[in-house]
């Protein structure tokens, strides 16, 4: 991924919407806005800045909450979590997504809900892991593999969540958990 390029971009796209969700295209301005912060968030963490990417996804969880879709707000849960859990916050992380998740409700028959479901599910079971509740992990990523094998690798959201998704969140924890042998296990 080209951080660099996206970050030259995100400042205008990020703006523009922000100036769209005070016009008549507020609903869709706001759910840009949700999808443009959550990629702002990872690009920041990723270019070294991951306490800012706290505070962008905040900015994700503020235009879902105006816009009062349940999806927009596990998604910018979702971003939340995926930041805290970038900078050691693993309970606050677990909160968050946790949270979402009882919003968010079976998400069967909402469009991408299931995915998101599943991916607000492995962060949980990573926040699981760091804080060394091993069997709480487990059980998570048993929970989001049986939701990978009902969705099949899938884009919706942008969240790739699927089978594969699931196992590099396993690769994840096992190496995190000083497991590397495991980690290359899973990998193959």
């Amino acid at each position: 991924c080209d951080y660099l390029g996206a970050a030259r971009l995100l400042p205008e796209l990020l703006g523009g919407f922000h100036a769209a969700a005070s016009g008549p295209e507020r609903p869709e301005a706001l759910r840009g806005l949700v999808f443009a912060a959550d990629a702002a968030s990872f690009v920041i963490r990723y270019l070294g800045e991951p306490t800012g990417a706290v505070l962008v996804a905040d900015r994700a969880r503020q235009a879902a909450v105006a816009l009062g879709d349940p999806v927009m707000v596990g998604m910018a849960a979702w971003s939340q979590a995926h930041a805290a859990s970038g900078i050691g916050l693993y309970r606050r992380a677990e909160l968050i997504a946790e949270h979402a998740l009882a919003g968010l409700g079976p998400a069967g028959g909402i469009p991408g809900g299931l995915e998101l479901r599943g991916q607000l599910i492995t962060v949980t079971g990573f926040a699981k892991y760091a804080q060394r509740d091993h069997a709480g992990a487990a059980a998570a990523v048993e929970e989001a593999e049986l939701i990978a094998a009902h969705t099949g690798q899938s884009d919706a959201l942008g969240l790739n969540f699927g089978p594969t998704n699931v196992d590099l969140w396993r690769i994840s924890m096992a190496a995190d958990g000083q497991d590397p042998g495991y980690a290359v296990e899973i990998a193959r």
